[in-house]
């Protein structure tokens, strides 16, 4: 941490705007935004890329080649891995490829996609060219592209893509909770309200329990999540209800119903309340 302290300003000043990963004044909320932002402006054909075991891969050499552009000492620090990857944006940047070829990158460490305005062949053609440059290459299996307008794609566990508004009728760009993060808080859920934990105190449990929750809800309350947060909320209802009729052996569905009211869950028990109402960004767009 103290080496990052120190090489962490030297190329902070050489960073593109397209990179937000690792960065002390950029965050994933901020990718999801450029994505968004730019899926508006009809760059939405995208290439969603994978790159083939990034941190395994990174040729050594070449990545102390880039530190010694800046650093005279040796170093090591996690900041190294985003660093390398600079070299992508910077060649993306200095031979103009988003204007020339109607292609813009956005990246968060090795997470990144090319949303193009159009044809996608040149832009993907490029960007393994330049991979291969940098000795890295993009996982073909994993690698995929999208029109937007036809569905949606996955990114930092948010899934954008393009959708017509309900009332207007008008095309926006639509992101929330990708599908496997809202199983994985589910079956999270499941987990800590499981019917093998009905000896541990319930205020330890509803703690643990409210911790993954609110955790999970400050990352995904975010832009248009208010249905993804829904499922999660009745979800969260219904096992802890379940958990509450094992507990207390009530073993009518209907009485529990009336007993264990939504009410009861937050005001007596303390379940935390998952936000439902859409939380926009309101420099967006």
């Amino acid at each position: 941490m103290a080496v990052k302290l120190i090489i962490e300003p030297l190329f902070e000043a050489d960073f593109c705007d397209t990179s937000y990963g690792f960065r002390p004044q950029k965050s994933a909320h901020e990718a999801v935004d450029a994505i968004a932002n730019t899926l508006h402006q009809r760059y939405t054909h995208v290439i969603d890329a994978d790159l083939s075991k990034y941190f395994d891969t990174i040729p050594h050499a070449k990545l102390m080649a880039v530190v010694a552009e800046r650093i005279v000492d040796g170093a090591i620090s996690p900041l190294l891995a985003n660093l390398y990857l600079h070299l992508l944006d910077r060649i993306w940047e200095r031979h103009n490829i988003a204007q020339r070829y109607g292609a813009r990158i956005v990246r968060y460490a090795d997470d990144l996609v090319i949303l193009c305005k159009g044809d996608i062949t040149k832009p993907l053609a490029l960007l393994k060219q330049i991979l291969d440059r940098l000795g890295l290459t993009l996982n073909e299996t994993k690698t995929h592209t999208v029109n937007a307008f036809q569905g949606p794609f996955d990114f930092l566990d948010f899934s954008p893509q393009m959708r017509r508004g309900q009332t207007s009728g008008k095309w926006y760009p639509h992101t929330e909770p990708s599908g496997k993060s809202i199983q994985r808080i589910k079956e999270k859920v499941t987990s800590l309200t499981d019917r093998r934990l009905t000896p541990v105190p319930l205020d330890n449990l509803t703690e643990t329990l409210n911790r993954s929750l609110s955790g999970w809800c400050n990352y995904f309350h975010y832009r248009n999540s208010s249905r993804a947060l829904e499922k999660v909320k009745n979800h969260t209802e219904e096992r802890m209800r379940t958990h509450l009729r094992r507990r207390y052996k009530v073993k009518c569905r209907d009485t529990a119903m009336g007993r264990f009211t939504r009410s009861v869950l937050y005001n007596h028990y303390g379940l935390y309340p998952v936000p439902t109402y859409a939380k926009w960004k309101r420099n967006a767009l």
